[in-house]
């Protein structure tokens, strides 16, 4: 007999478990992603426009 409930069974449960495995990883992913993202956005742009201002508000030049 080639098609047997414990084996199908089991293949649903290996199949249920990879899935779950696979979107655990993939959260963990998106939250460092996120991480990262969050530092890069605060990083000045090297040789863009920039102007300094003093404590009160006032431009320096």
């Amino acid at each position: 007999m080639i098609f047997n409930w414990k084996i199908a069974a089991a293949t649903l449960g290996v199949g249920a478990t990879c899935l779950l495995a696979l979107f655990y990883i993939r959260k963990i992913r998106l939250e460092e992603r996120e991480k990262h993202m969050k530092y890069i956005a605060g990083k000045a742009r090297i040789g863009g426009d920039w102007e300094l201002v003093n404590t009160e508000g006032r431009f320096l030049s």
